[in-house]
């Protein structure tokens, strides 16, 4: 039986601090209700889910993310990985999202969740060269439109997604491997430049 709140300070997980974390935790027979406040590399995230105190422990839940950039999202999804780490992004930026999800407490690495973005911003790396009198502020890229992502412990897969850049349109959809060795996959990208 339980009932209570508690604030964590310097939560680590594999080694690496994430942040700290507010924790109400609520039992009602075998199962367990869980509200969250975590501030992790710099964003705000909120959730709430429940579990059944029996098995493998099976759970489902919601959370809502602030602005977290890309090399915190890389840095995160790359914990507890036993192979070497895949080269980073070759960009850099943001994005606001929430998901729902469905995760064992006993194996937390074969989650599964769907995420809707609802804004993301991205452009070259600052000490990135770019060729043919490109500038920098003509390749930010950013949403038109939600974006919806399917996540797994092995990859992220993109139904669709609307993206705009200067005198740009991008429709894309495919698959982004977690895994050393993949290779994203991302298929069907027209582009349409405006006149």
């Amino acid at each position: 039986s339980l009932n209570g709140e508690s604030t964590l300070r310097g939560v680590t997980m594999y080694g690496e601090t994430l942040g700290d974390v507010t924790l109400a935790a609520e039992t009602r027979g075998v199962e367990l209700g869980l509200r969250s406040t975590a501030q992790i590399r710099g964003a705000t995230v909120q959730g709430q889910g429940s579990w059944r105190l029996e098995g493998d422990m099976p759970g489902s839940g919601t959370v809502r993310l602030s602005r977290i950039t890309i090399a915190s999202l890389y840095d995160l999804v790359m914990l507890g990985s036993k192979e070497p780490k895949p080269a980073p992004p070759p960009f850099e930026g943001f994005f606001e999202s929430n998901a729902k999800f469905t995760v064992s407490l006993r194996d937390p690495g074969a989650f599964q969740a769907e995420a809707v973005i609802d804004k993301i911003e991205l452009s070259a790396k600052n000490a990135q060269a770019l060729r043919l009198n490109v500038q920098a502020q003509d390749i930010v890229i950013h949403n038109t439109q939600p974006v919806l992502v399917s996540l797994s412990r092995n990859e992220a897969r993109i139904p669709s997604a609307s993206l705009t850049a200067r005198d740009t349109n991008l429709e894309l959809s495919g698959t982004i491997p977690f895994t050393t060795g993949g290779s994203a996959d991302l298929a069907d990208v027209p582009v349409a430049v405006r006149p």
